[in-house]
Parts: structure tokens; C-alpha cells; sequence
């Protein structure tokens, strides 16, 4: 059967079958069939062993074409350039799968795309300017690939994106200033890449970003900025970092919260107390810092373990956080005048 011959094909649904390319031909050529059909708006082929490689006639025909799931079908080699003629397409998930070689620039000129998923490949190079050029897009999912260099600055002009999703690359430079500048942002995950330098002293404000994750980088600076920036977020994890300086009060302001990271960095001084007031906080990491002075033993601190302090050697507090009790202000003074004696 010839699926590119029917007139009026528009749903198309083969996922989660065994499907494959014919033996011994690596291009996959039966998608160049199925292009070819005029009224074709919706395929799905995810999770079938396609192994195979896209042909480059892959956009040859079906401007019809608004969606294409391709996910986990063992799908190699590069996007062909010729994705540019699927000019109606607004969703595009091809994540999953063996796809190597860079991204297109030619992908800029799917003006209606608006989610774009391409993680867990093995793309390669760095993010093309032309992907600014996709002013509809909300999703952009290019996690645990080979990308390098740097988050091009016309990030910018993606004023409708809502989720940034760049982890376990090779991302390197600083975290571009103008991410503040995406107001509908919701979650922003840069970790597992090798950003470095300073935060913004001052970032915008925005209600709307619920998470951020910048783990693993190296990242410094004080982590004020960000913790004012962001009144709504529920989780936020600066783990692995070479942040510095001392816990802002603020963290209590963030009622929201339910999720904070901020272990293996270099922060010292006291735990603010108004972290106590958050009643949605449920994870709490703040080992192998500098931090010092006594653990709260109430409000959200009733639930935490000594996990959530390890290796910060100037903390006291009960012993079932796993560090030695803190001493009575008379015991201080009795110990001070006791020594100034000798």
C-alpha cells in the first residue's frame, strides 16, 4: 500500500510497533512515500526499531505536514536541510534516537514551529543563530547531546518560549544576560555544561519561572540575584557550583519553594531562619559548603536530616542532624574567660 497516495490522509498513528527500514538500505524510504501524501497533518512513528537514516527528500513534498513524532526509533545520521520545506510543521520531536551532525540552519525557517524536541542524540556543533528565527516557539528540548560553544545571544528574540531545556551539553561561556528577557519563561535547565563567570548583579523579575537548574557548571558569584529574581520559583538547584558569600534572607520569600539544592560550593556564614516559614519546602541540600552557627530545629526544619547538612563544619544544632550541639552563651563566655585566665 502506497500511504503517499491517499488523498485524504490526515492522521497517521504507527507507534509502538516493529517496524523498520528494508535490509540493507540504510535511507529510510518509505517516509519519502508517506511525505508525498498532500493531506497528511499528523504522523506518529515513535518507538519502532526504524534504525535507519532519513532520506533527504524528507521534506521534498507534504506541506501539510503540522506534526512528526519520530522518537526512539534508532534514527542516525544528520536532519536533512531539506526540513525546511515542511513549512506548516509546529511540533517536531525527533528526541531518542542516534541523530548525529549539526542542526540545520535551515531549520529557521519553520516560522510556525512551536516545540522542538532533538534531546538525547548525538547532535553535535552549536546552536545555530537561524533558531532564533522560530518566534513561535514555547518548547526548545536539546538536552544530552554534543553541542558546544555558546547560548547565541538572539535567545532573546524567543519571547513565547516557555521551556529552555539545554542539560548535558558543552556549553561554555557565561549564562547569557538576556535570559531574563524571556517573560513566559517556565523552566530553565542549563546544568551538566561548563558555564562560567558571574550571575547578573540585577535580574529582571519574573512571576512566571517555576524551575531552575544551573547544576553542575561553574558558575560563582553570589546567588542573591537569582533568589530575588524569581518570587514564584518551586525548585531551584545551583548545586556543583563555585558560588560564594552568605545565604540571602530572602530565600524566606519564596513561599513556593519546594525544592532547593545549593550543595558543593563555597557558601559560608549563617542559615537564615526565615527558611522556617517555608511550608512547601520538602528537599533541602546545603552539604559540603562553609556554612556556620546553629540549625533551626523548627517550621521546615522538622523534616529534614542530617543529609541535607553534611560537611559544613562550623553547624551545630540537634544531633540528629549530625552535628555537635551548639553551646550556651554562658558556657561561651565561661570558656573565653577561662582561657584569657591561662
Amino acid at each position: 500500500m502506497n500511504l503517499g497516495s491517499s488523498k485524504y490522509l490526515e492522521f497517521l498513528n504507527l507507534g509502538g510497533n516493529q517496524l523498520s527500514g528494508e535490509p540493507g538500505v540504510p535511507e529510510l524510504r518509505f517516509l519519502s512515500s508517506i511525505f508525498n501524501s498532500s493531506s497528511l497533518k499528523h504522523l506518529f512513528l515513535s518507538r519502532n526499531p526504524l534504525d535507519g537514516i532519513m532520506p533527504d527528500s524528507f521534506g521534498n513534498f507534504s506541506y501539510s505536514l503540522e506534526v512528526f513524532f519520530a522518537t526512539a526509533c534508532q534514527i542516525k545520521g544528520p536532519i536533512p536541510k531539506t526540513i525546511q520545506l515542511l513549512k506548516n510543521l509546529t511540533f517536531l520531536a525527533l528526541s531518542d534516537n542516534n541523530i548525529n551532525g549539526k542542526i540545520p540552519s535551515s531549520i529557521g525557517a519553520l516560522e510556525m514551529l512551536q516545540r522542538l524536541y532533538l534531546e538525547n542524540n548525538k547532535i553535535e556543533g552549536l546552536i545555530p543563530n537561524e533558531l532564533c528565527l522560530l518566534r513561535n516557539l514555547g518548547d526548545l528540548s536539546l538536552g544530552n547531546n554534543q553541542i558546544s560553544g555558546s547560548i547565541p545571544n538572539c535567545i532573546a528574540n524567543l519571547w513565547r518560549i516557555q521551556r529552555l531545556l539545554l542539560s548535558s551539553n558543552g556549553l561554555t561561556s557565561a549564562v547569557p544576560v538576556n535570559l531574563r528577557n524571556l517573560e513566559n519563561l517556565l523552566f530553565l535547565n542549563l546544568s551538566s555544561n561548563i558555564f562560567s563567570g558571574y550571575l547578573p548583579p540585577s535580574m529582571k523579575r519574573s512571576v512566571a519561572v517555576q524551575i531552575v537548574d544551573l547544576s553542575h557548571n561553574e558558575v560563582t558569584g553570589n546567588i542573591s540575584s537569582i533568589v530575588g529574581a524569581f518570587p514564584s520559583i518551586n525548585s531551584l538547584s545551583l548545586a556543583n557550583n563555585l558560588f560564594i558569600g552568605s545565604l540571602p534572607q530572602t530565600l524566606g520569600d519564596l513561599k513556593g519553594l519546594e525544592f532547593l539544592d545549593l550543595s558543593n560550593n563555597n557558601l559560608s556564614g549563617p542559615i537564615p531562619k526565615s527558611l522556617e516559614t517555608l511550608k512547601c519546602l520538602n528537599y533541602l541540600n546545603l552539604s559540603f559548603n562553609q556554612l556556620s552557627g546553629e540549625i533551626s530545629s523548627s517550621g521546615a526544619f522538622i523534616n529534614f536530616t542530617a543529609l541535607s547538612f553534611l560537611e559544613n563544619r562550623g553547624l551545630c544544632g540537634r544531633p540528629e542532624f549530625g552535628v555537635p550541639p551548639c553551646m550556651a552563651l554562658g558556657t561561651q563566655k565561661s570558656k573565653m574567660a577561662n582561657h584569657l585566665l591561662k
